[in-house]
C-alpha cells in the first residue's frame, strides 16, 4: 500500500511563542516552528481527547511515531522581543519546610520572551502508511500545538507532497551552498529518539524517569528582511537542494 501525505495548515489566533529547548524561561527566544515531537504528541493527545480512549492514542502513536514529517514556516513572520511580568511558583527552600507540607506560593518575576507574529499559516506535512483519513481528522481537532501560547485552528487534506525547498531541514543534511546558510535562521528542536515508546510520552501519565528527547539543529527557510530595536521580520526563501536532503 502506498503511503499518503497529509497537508495541514495551522492558523494562529494571535502571536505565538515556542521557547527554544534548553533556554531559560527568564530569557526565552522563540522558534517560528514547533518541534516535530510536539506535532506528533498533539495528534496523540487529540486522539485521546476525542473519545477519552488511551488505546486510540496508542494506535495513533504507532502511526506517527517515526512518520516522515515536514514543517513549512509562515510566508513571513515577525519575531518580537517583549519584556514580561509573570508569576512563578516558589518552592519551599528547606527540607524541613517541605516535610511540614509548606505550600508553594506564586511570586512576581520578570523576563524577556520572544513572540512570533505570522503572515500566513504554518504548514505541516506528515506521511502516513495507513490511517491517513484518521490523521487528517485529528489535525482538524487541534486547538494548539504544545503550548498555551499557540492557540490556533487547523485544516488538513490528503494529497499534495511537501515543497522540499521551503521545508525546514536538518542542518547537517543540507547541500554545502552559501545560500543555504547565509543569514538563515537555525534553531534547536526536539524529536523522538528511535527507542521511544508510548509509555514514555503518554500525556496523561507521568513520563518515565530519565526519558530524554533528541535535540536536533534545524535550518529554517527564513532570512531577515527588516529589523528594529526589538523585532526582526523574516521572509521565506527557498533552499538550494542537491537531492540528498532527508
Amino acid at each position: 500500500m502506498a503511503a499518503d501525505w497529509i497537508r495541514a495548515e495551522v492558523f494562529f489566533a494571535s502571536m505565538y511563542s515556542y521557547r527554544i529547548p534548553n533556554t531559560s524561561p527568564s530569557f526565552a527566544p522563540a522558534s517560528p516552528v514547533p518541534s516535530p515531537s510536539a506535532v506528533r504528541l498533539a495528534l496523540v493527545d487529540a486522539a485521546i481527547q476525542r473519545n477519552g480512549s488511551v488505546t486510540e492514542g496508542r494506535e495513533i502513536f504507532d502511526v506517527v511515531r517515526a512518520a516522515p514529517l515536514r514543517l513549512v514556516p509562515p510566508e513571513r513572520v515577525c519575531v518580537v522581543r517583549a519584556f514580561t511580568k509573570r508569576l512563578k511558583p516558589l518552592q519551599p527552600k528547606t527540607r524541613e519546610a517541605r516535610e511540614r507540607g509548606q505550600e508553594k506560593r506564586l511570586v512576581e518575576s520578570t523576563g524577556i520572551r520572544e513572540y512570533c507574529h505570522p503572515s500566513g499559516p504554518l504548514e505541516i506535512y506528515i506521511e502516513a502508511e495507513r490511517e491517513a483519513e484518521r490523521i487528517a481528522q485529528l489535525f482538524g481537532l487541534l486547538r494548539r500545538l504544545g503550548t498555551t501560547d499557540s492557540l490556533a485552528h487547523c485544516r488538513a487534506e490528503i494529497g499534495p507532497e511537501p515543497p522540499e525547498e521551503l521545508t525546514c531541514h536538518l542542518t547537517a543534511s543540507l547541500a554545502v551552498e552559501r545560500d543555504n546558510f547565509a543569514r538563515r535562521m537555525a534553531v534547536t528542536l526536539l524529536e523522538f529518539p528511535d527507542n521511544v515508546t508510548f509509555d514514555d510520552v503518554n500525556p496523561y501519565v507521568q513520563a518515565r524517569r530519565g526519558f530524554k528527547y533528541e535535540q536536533q539543529l534545524w535550518s529554517l527557510p527564513l532570512v531577515p528582511r527588516q529589523r528594529g530595536e526589538n523585532w526582526i521580520l523574516y521572509e521565506r526563501e527557498p533552499f538550494v537542494l542537491s537531492g540528498r536532503e532527508a
